[in-house]
């Protein structure tokens, strides 16, 4: 059984709107980030992983909140949790700029999604007697998913 989970970027809308650092901004949120000097971007495993000898984080959200940055004229700056809730939480707390999350419905309130920046399949692989024949069968008590 499959289940698609888009993941969207929060915030990506500054990659389109974002002015280089020579040209003004009507968005205050870009402009606040100009000031700062750097874009704090959430990254969570599986979307990134640390060089062993190094600990430098490395992955595509690196490259991407790199993009932001140099567009802005700032620095990135990247802050780790241990998944996309603690991110939100991080967004939320304003600890963090931008996180690249997947969609959740709940948190439209507190954030603007932009479209989807890319769809990931996800496969779920059960026993051969087990009666789950869909995702939403495994996320329910006493079995859940998480």
């Amino acid at each position: 059984m499959k289940a698609l989970f888009p993941i969207v970027a929060v915030g990506m809308a500054l990659l389109t709107i974002a002015p280089r650092a020579q040209a003004q901004s009507a968005d205050a949120r870009v402009e606040s980030l100009v000031r700062s000097g750097t874009v704090r971007v959430a990254v969570f495993p599986p979307q990134y992983k640390k060089d062993p000898a190094s600990h430098a984080i490395q992955g595509w959200p690196v490259d991407l909140a790199a993009a932001l940055a140099a567009r802005l004229n700032v620095k990135a700056a990247m802050v780790e949790y241990p998944g996309p809730r603690e991110a939100m939480e991080g967004l939320r707390k304003q600890n963090c700029d931008v996180a690249f999350l997947p969609i959740e419905p709940s948190w439209r309130a507190d954030v603007d999604f932009s479209a989807p920046l890319m769809q990931i399949d996800f496969t779920v692989m059960v026993g051969p007697r087990s009666s789950a024949r869909t995702v939403a069968d495994l996320d329910r008590v006493p079995a859940s998913l998480s």
